[in-house]
């Protein structure tokens, strides 16, 4: 049998070994922990050990890579007073700037790959998974906006249809009111022509004029002891006598008595009472003559 004091120093002994163990998988599991939560900063600076200018420009892209991301894109669309820019070229403009910013910060992510491209151990590939994380966020950026510019093309170009429609609309209305003026015009002057034409269908003239009067303006010849009175209707002067509408006037005002009507009128067309000569039948009255010369 084993003794006592020999079985205790054995249990001792494993315990040891026992604790031993336990202690270094501890230790183990708490250092991937410490790597998982510990800070950016302090895992670059120990993935890139001793040099300072990379570990520099990692913290600066870090800090660039956050302004940008707070940076809202559809921000392209407003200007400073978060009021909408007025030309494609100004949002086009922002938007190429941004793109000039996110190369030049892949370039520089390139140059810190570059520097962690011969390190594998644990800090450097974590730094080099926070490097391409922080790429394929650019690209994505990138991504949209080449389907910003795209978009915004395609708008303008709608936009463009859309003036030339309206500007072909603005044509056509302007053709249009052209046209209808021109109508408007020419349905006056019918109108002037119709008012004329009617007004010349419808005038006819008198005198009522003594009979040494018509003589000596050569309106009346003859009428002696051997000639017979004739009308020379060419010496009839018609700014001499009164212009009516024969629509309109239906007796002549007479200032005799006994006056004789020279011209040729159908005589059941009209009578003559008093001071006035009445015009029973406009129409016929006015069939032979449109002049009606009347002596006193």
């Amino acid at each position: 049998m084993i003794k006592t004091s020999t079985y205790t120093r054995i249990l001792l002994v494993v315990c040891i070994i026992l604790s031993g163990f336990l202690f270094y998988f501890v230790s183990k599991n708490n250092k991937v922990e410490n790597l998982e939560t510990m800070p950016t900063e302090d895992l670059a600076k120990t993935a890139f050990g001793g040099d300072k200018e990379t570990f520099d420009l990692f913290l600066d892209v870090m800090s660039d890579f956050a302004v940008a991301s707070s940076n809202n894109v559809n921000d392209v669309f407003l200007d400073e007073n978060q009021k909408p820019l007025k030309s494609r070229e100004m949002v086009k403009s922002k938007l190429k700037l941004i793109e000039s910013e996110d190369s030049a910060l892949k370039a520089r992510l390139q140059v810190i790959e570059d520097k962690l491209a011969k390190k594998n151990d644990k800090y450097a590939t974590k730094v080099k998974d926070i490097v391409a994380r922080i790429k394929n966020q650019i690209e994505d950026k990138d991504a949209m906006i080449a389907k910003l510019f795209t978009q915004i093309d395609e708008k303008m170009n709608q936009i463009a249809m859309l003036q030339q429609n309206v500007s072909t609309l603005n044509q056509s209305v302007t053709n249009l009111n052209k046209d209808v003026k021109q109508l408007e015009e020419k349905k006056a002057e019918q109108q002037e022509t119709i008012e004329k034409q009617t007004e010349q269908l419808n005038e006819a003239f008198y005198i009522v004029a003594s009979k040494k009067f018509l003589k000596e303006a050569g309106i009346l010849t003859g009428g002696g002891l051997f000639s017979r009175r004739e009308l020379n209707a060419s010496m009839i002067n018609k700014d001499s006598l009164t212009k009516i509408d024969i629509q309109v006037c239906t007796n002549i005002p007479l200032t005799v008595s006994n006056p004789k009507v020279l011209t040729q009128h159908p005589q059941d067309s009209y009578t003559l009472r008093s001071d006035t000569l009445f015009i029973l039948d406009t129409q016929r009255f006015w069939s032979l003559s449109r002049i009606l010369i009347i002596q006193e």
